[in-house]
């Protein structure tokens, strides 16, 4: 397994663990439980260490990939830098639902608070992925400018 592959498998866990997490979230409001919501907190600090790991095998990966094929670096510095705000903001995620945790705060509205973070975060993770996938997929591609970002057999 070379660090692009272990990048791909990787960057899944925060984006399906945020969107679970909403599922978990919305359970809280329906089936409040003491076990439920102590677990939904840890699930975000767990999507946390996952996202951390997901950003720090990309530098890796973005080097294979680098040196093995033709790639513009637009793509990859586009992709990096949002996936660098997804991480912080699923970090924040993980603080707050472990100090929810801690301090043992039941309320809608702290459920609440972590459904809103988690659906902007949602936002921020799928674009991200878009972005990754615009790195090697052309057909996915719609950022202006970029479209012919890799050279042609005329261009060559």
């Amino acid at each position: 397994m070379n660090p692009a592959h272990l990048h791909l498998l990787l960057n899944h866990f925060p984006v399906v663990g945020t969107v679970l997490g909403i599922f978990l979230l919305i359970m809280n409001f329906i089936f409040p439980s003491r076990s439920l919501h102590k677990t939904t907190c840890y699930f975000f600090v767990l999507v946390a260490v996952f996202s951390v790991v997901a950003y720090l095998s990309g530098e890796p990966a973005k080097e294979k990939l680098l040196n093995s094929v033709e790639i513009s670096d637009k793509f990859i510095s586009n992709h990096e830098t949002l996936a660098f705000y997804a991480m912080l903001m699923t970090i924040f995620i993980g603080i707050v639902a472990l100090a929810i945790s801690i301090l043992k705060i039941r309320s809608p509205l702290a459920t609440a608070t972590l459904l809103v973070l988690c659906l902007i975060n949602t936002y921020l993770l799928v674009v991200t992925g878009n972005l990754g996938g615009e790195i090697r997929h052309i057909e996915i591609r719609n950022t202006p400018g970029l479209e012919n970002a890799y050279p042609t057999e005329e261009q060559e």
